[in-house]
Order: structure tokens, then sequence, then C-alpha cells
């Protein structure tokens, strides 16, 4: 699992898994899956989660999960005509429907189709890999796996070392037959096997470089691999005329100098320009296919002729076999080690990783097909934030746009404290003199951003955006975005039982011209329900019990 551009990507790619290995069981077991999940997830509900994971359209409404397209589609895109984008868009604004719904059904239903194959077939084993970065989103929704789970049902987590106040840990710490298991790294021995494996030679014939290799890797597995690599290419570990392996042990430290993200890092510089500039871009975005690959390695080569799909099976073909990246089944690159991420991100020097990051964004701002925008708009607004610094003036109006629907995007899947991020960045690019210009954007952001951080409990981050909008709003022609501001700060303070929720509703309702008798009396309750009984008689709308005065 990663940090996503796209809530419930870890989730779904999991599903997807799932899904895959059910099929290989065979008809019966697939049929008997989709028949005990349809019978009881139906209707708008299978819509609803469909949409949130594609990869169980399969199951829950059937045909495929139209999530991942082959590499020909997926870098090939621009070349549809418009009858199948106009299509696609239309698919595009079906899965985006997902964001209108609450978040608490969505966490239900995932809840009620884990409990359902858990009574199906073999027993599940459900593994998610790198929780250390996982998302709010994912480790909320993993939450809800977790209590649909029913037995047998096993889940495997793996993490790389992290606070104990990461809040993977505070999740996890709530799970039942909890089992710690602290992989260690590899003794001697073992080093010794899987380097006498790896050169085909026999245990004792290498137990002098295996033994070097222990020590200087710390048995570490990818150290042992990438240092067999730096060896081989230094010339100190070749082929003789039999074909078969040879080395001086003495001369071996000269092969090996410096650490081991040294090494990578010289290695990598050594790789063709195309393969170091995947590297990159894999790094600094994180979360990437092939899609996005293909535009960015387009844009940086606009001089050749090649086509997209070429430039990106040049690219991958030689950091996949040197085993830095790795491609999945369902087309999402990743990297093969954290160590590899580190020599990549330290391609770009330090002063210039904000304007690559600028760069990133606006490319693929630009680049990106309309239909799929939204689907990539975390992607953009990500990579534009890491490089705010450097938005210009002429950029500084339509990046807060993006800002706003990426904030949007999340607020309404769920993802609370991503959306804050957003809306907080949109916020610090509006100028005073844009409550005149651009009115709606300013009110939108601030008013978004105070209601993101009431529902995060960042009350004196909301009381800011609140004392903005109050300022700017205070006139009668902007009556409704002031009584929306208002409206935020009395849910709060109704919610920490502030008594004085109340005053302050009924103050900014004076504002806009609403006023309210200073006592609820009995005679001002009947009156008003007097005046709207004979106002329904007359329209005829329906017919009312009587009203009693008690």
């Amino acid at each position: 699992m990663s940090s996503s551009s796209r809530p419930y990507q870890g989730i779904a790619s999991a599903f997807s898994d799932y899904c895959s290995a059910v099929e290989q069981r065979g008809q019966d077991e697939w049929d008997e899956v989709v028949s005990k999940v349809r019978r009881d997830i139906k209707g708008d509900e299978s819509e609803l989660l469909s949409k949130a994971i594609p990869s169980l359209r399969r199951i829950l409404i059937g045909g495929p999960c139209n999530e991942h397209v082959s590499l020909l589609q997926n870098i090939n895109v621009h070349s549809c005509d418009k009858s199948c984008q106009q299509h696609r868009i239309e698919e595009e604004k079906k899965q985006d429907d997902i964001f209108s719904e609450s978040q608490s059904r969505l966490t239900y239903l995932i809840k009620k189709f884990i409990t359902i194959i858990s009574n199906i077939g073999d027993p599940i084993v459900l593994l998610l890999d790198d929780m250390q970065w996982a998302s709010t989103t994912d480790l909320n929704v993993l939450q809800s796996i977790y209590q649909g789970a029913r037995n047998p049902f096993m889940f495997i987590f793996t993490c790389r070392p992290m606070e104990l106040n990461h809040p993977f840990l505070t999740i996890a710490n709530d799970f039942h037959n909890k089992t710690d298991i602290d992989l260690g790294q590899l003794n001697a021995q073992t080093t010794n096997e899987l380097v006498a494996e790896t050169l085909e030679v026999d245990n004792n014939d290498c137990k002098d470089l295996s033994n070097f290799i222990s020590c200087t890797s710390n048995g570490n597995p990818f150290y042992i691999r990438q240092q067999l690599i730096s060896l081989r290419e230094s010339g100190h570990l070749c082929n003789n005329e039999k074909g078969t392996w040879e080395w001086d042990v003495d001369l071996l430290e000269e092969g090996i100098s410096g650490t081991v993200h040294v090494l990578l890092s010289k290695r990598i510089k050594k790789l063709p320009t195309l393969s170091q500039e995947t590297l990159k871009i894999c790094a600094y975005i994180g979360t990437i296919d092939l899609y996005i690959l293909g535009l960015i390695l387009r844009d940086t080569n606009k001089d050749t002729k090649k086509s997209n799909q070429v430039l990106v099976k040049e690219a991958l073909s030689v950091v996949t076999n040197d085993g830095l990246l790795a491609l999945d089944h369902n087309g999402a690159i990743t990297f093969t080690h954290d160590t590899v991420i580190e020599a990549s991100f330290h391609l770009i020097e330090h002063d210039k990783r904000a304007s690559y990051h600028r760069y990133l964004g606006k490319v693929l701002d630009d680049k990106v097909c309309p239909h799929l925008r939204q689907r990539y708009i975390f992607t953009i607004a990500a990579q534009l934030s890491r490089g705010i610094e450097l938005i210009d003036e002429v950029d500084r109006i339509h990046t807060a746009t993006i800002f706003l629907s990426a904030g949007e995007k999340s607020l309404a899947s769920g993802a609370i404290s991503e959306s804050l991020f957003f809306f907080g960045r949109g916020v610090s690019l509006m100028h005073d003199a844009d409550w005149t210009t651009n009115y709606r954007l300013c009110c939108d952001l601030y008013t978004k951003a105070a209601d993101t951080a009431a529902l995060t409990s960042s009350f004196e981050e909301m009381e800011s955006y609140l004392n903005c909008l109050y300022s700017k709003c205070a006139c009668k022609a902007r009556c409704v975005d002031y009584l929306n501001a208002s409206f935020i700060q009395v849910r709060s303070m109704a919610a920490r039982d502030d008594r004085d929720s109340l005053k302050v509703g009924l103050s900014a309702l004076r504002r806009c011209g609403e006023s309210f008798p200073s006592q609820n009396l009995t005679m001002h309750t009947a009156v008003g329900l007097a005046r709207i009984r004979a106002s329904m008689k007359m329209s005829k709308v329906l017919s009312l019990a009587p009203i009693r005065y008690d």
C-alpha cells in the first residue's frame, strides 16, 4: 500500500488480487461468491461500492472493472475519436458520483462486503505492504475491513520501522490475536546460500565472497543484490573462459567503496538518460501509472519521433531488468526498495526540487485528457503544491482553482485531512484584491477551508478563515455567504457543547434581516403555527392534523 493520489487505490489493488484469485479457483466458486454478494448488495449499493473500488465491479455488477486500461489504450489515449472521448467522459462522471455519497455509507458497504466473502470458500489472507505510506483514507477503510471480517480471515501487514504514534500502529493496537514479527537481516549462512544460488556455485566455493558481502550489506537482501551488480560492473566479479564466476577477495573493497546508497547513486547516474528521467518522475510523483509516465516522457523528449508507448517501454525495460522498478498487473509502477527512491530523489539538487515539482504539475495539468482530469486531479494538485512558492501571477488563480477542485473531491470522499491541505494551499494563493476580482473563488476556498478545519478540530485555523469571511461578506448582497460561515461556527460550537452557539446563530440571522423574539413564548409559537397551517390550507398542499396547544 502506498500513499495514493486516488482515494482507496491501495485497498482497490488488494481487492483486485482477490477477484483474480477467486477466478482462478474455478467457475463454481466464482458463481458462489457472485451469487451471495449480489443477493445482499444490489442496486445503488453495488453501484456506489463499484465506483469507489472499481476492481470489485466484476463481482458486484459484471463486466470489466475499467480501472486500468491496456498499455496502448493508456498511453495513446489522445488518439481516440470524439465519440469515444464523449463516452469516456460520461463514464468518468459516473465514477465521480461516488464523491456525492456519505463516507459512512461507503464504509458500511465495505464492511458488509467483507462479512459476506469471509463466509465463502477457503480462509482469506489479506496482505497489505508498506503500511508506513498508507493514507488516512485507506486506514479508515482498513478499520471497516477489519470490523467486517469473520473467521477464518488473516491480515498480514508489512511496514518499515515507524514512530510509535504513527496512525497505522494506533489502529493495529486494537486488533485481536495480533502477532508482531520483526524480520531481521539475513545471517552469514543464509547470505552464503543466496550468493551461491545467484552465481550457481557451491556454497563452500563462495564463502569468502559471501562473508565480505554479508558484512558490508548487513544482511539486507536488496543490498546484497546491488553489491553483486556493482562488483560485476566494476570488473571485480567476472566470468572466466570456462563460464564460471571468479573474484579476488583482496580486491573486493575496491569494487565497493562507500555505502549502498552511494553505490546505487553511482549506478543510476550511469543509466541511459531516459531511464534516469523515469526514476526521477516516479520518485517525485509517487503513485504513477503508464499513462502519466508516457505524458511526461513525451514532454521531456519533444524532439524524438518515438511514440509514447515506445518511450515508456524503453525506459522501463532497463530499470525493471536492474531491479529498480517493478510493474504490477494493475499497471502501477512501484519502486523495489526505499533506497532506490532516495537515490532517485537525489538526482535533482535540493534547490531545484520545487521547480521540478511545479514542472510535473504543469505538464499534467496541460496534457491530461479532459475526461481523465478528475481521476488525476490529486496528482496534479500534489505536484503544484510542492512547488507553490514558484507559482507566478499568470498561473496563480488557475492553480487556486485546481486546489479547490482537489479539496472538494477529497472532502466528498471522506479524506478530510487531505481536503484541508488543498483548501489551505488555495487560500495561500489568494490576495486581498481577489475578493473584488475573484470573489466566488475566494469565498469558496475560505468557506470550505473553515468547514474542514472544524471537522479536524483545528479550531484556531477555522476561526482565522471565518474572521476573514465575516469581514468580506458583511454587506447585505453577500448575506448567504455570511450565513454559511456562521453555520460552520454554530455547528462547531454546538459540537463542543458551547451554549453561546444559539446567540451566534441568531446574531447572524439578524444581520441578514431575520429577527426573532427575545423570549420564546407559547403565544409566539401558537401564532406562527397557525399562520403556517392557514397558508398550507390555502395552497391545498396537504391536510393537516389539528394543532394542539399544550
